[in-house]
């Protein structure tokens, strides 16, 4: 059983994913302005031949990455204001990262009104992907774009098609009013890290959303396909679950323990068997699991790799299994590449967002 629980924690909003009582994900929305989707007129001030690459201007303490690939014509003009849109938000290493293709996100689709494509989520049966071709057929202009998502199979072409003009609207309205600013500006303000989370998990179950804050409950109560239960109780100890999710070391109930060591390329866990009596193969199956909720839990990103403790490759194998369950609930893209001839477990997670320990700036208050 899946649940969200909306709650603040000083004085931050905070989203946890609860996944049979014990808390899989920890999302800290810290209302900055530059959010992820967000759409600003930008200036473009430098070009960076050698990667083929924009530096834009749009009113942050620092100019944004824009790939020539995310263009929608090339060549672009030193000065030139153009129309972008957050793609990775910036991190403490790194600059953010925007594109020219525009997109608005509904319940049902995602829309984009400069690139001509008709694509599915990847959970879309393929009876429901022909069906929903045939209205994108039907309904699609010139140049448009459509991304059918997980929730479309359970309504109707009435619903689509009413969301769809929607968009359309919400689009022009936001072209329209990049002729009204002067640039650098914000046009439109991508939905906070609250609502995305709870937007993503509704796609995959979710049995309740409860917060134990009434301005919460008064912001989201009718904001979600799910209401939102207002429950004075909470149902995990936040200050205790966010403290634990910043430390290094990761005590399991056996006894054993995973040292993380969280960097910007790469995350490595490394798997000790501490003062457990369990034998190697236990440890490392309990630390499969913790792995990865640990990866969802503080959102991780980008390569990881895991160190198990010593195993046969019969052994690997049945580990190899145990990551791909544990990974089969995460909602971000996870791909497993697997054991290498050093026996180190390699995967990559698609990184959204910034991580825990960036949304808290490296620290918590004692």
């Amino acid at each position: 059983m899946r649940t969200i629980y909306l709650s603040k924690w000083n004085e931050r909003l905070v989203a946890a994913v609860i996944e049979n009582g014990k808390t899989m994900a920890l999302n800290v929305c810290n209302d900055e302005e530059e959010t992820l989707a967000s759409i600003y007129k930008g200036i473009v001030k430098a070009e960076k031949a050698n990667i083929d690459a924009y530096f834009v201007d749009i009113g942050q303490e620092r100019d944004v990455f824009l790939h020539k690939a995310d263009c929608l014509h090339s060549n672009l003009q030193i000065g030139e204001e153009v129309i972008v849109q957050i793609a990775r938000v910036s991190s403490r290493y790194k600059s953010g990262q925007v594109t020219m293709k525009l997109t608005i996100a509904g319940r049902y689709m995602v829309y984009s009104p400069f690139d001509d494509y008709i694509a599915f989520s990847k959970k879309l049966p393929f009876l429901e992907r022909k069906k929903w071709l045939d209205f994108a057929n039907k309904v699609k202009r010139e140049r448009e774009g459509f991304l059918f998502r997980t929730a479309v199979s359970t309504v109707q072409f009435d619903e689509v098609k009413q969301e769809l003009s929607q968009l359309r609207e919400q689009m022009m309205q936001i072209i329209e009013k990049s002729k009204q600013v002067q640039a650098p500006a914000l046009l439109h303000r991508g939905k906070d890290c609250i609502t995305q989370t709870v937007n993503r998990c509704l796609s995959s179950g979710v049995s309740a959303i409860t917060t134990d804050y009434e301005s919460i409950y008064n912001r989201f109560k009718d904001q979600f396909q799910l209401k939102v239960i207002f429950d004075a109780a909470p149902p995990i100890d936040l200050n205790r679950e966010i403290h634990r999710a910043m430390k290094k070391i990761v005590w399991l109930q056996d006894g054993s323990y995973l040292l993380i060591e969280e960097n910007e390329a790469l995350t490595v866990i490394d798997v000790n068997s501490g003062h457990s009596t369990l034998d190697p193969m236990t440890i490392n199956q309990h630390a499969a699991f913790e792995a990865i909720r640990q990866l969802r839990l503080r959102n991780l990103g980008g390569m990881i790799v895991i160190d198990f403790l010593r195993m046969n490759e019969q052994e690997q194998t049945f580990i190899h299994k145990e990551v791909e369950k544990a990974a089969a609930r995460d909602l971000q893209t996870i791909i497993i590449f697997g054991f290498t001839q050093m026996g180190l477990f390699e995967l990559t997670r698609k990184k959204t967002g910034r991580s825990l320990k960036e949304s808290l700036n490296g620290k918590v208050n004692q």
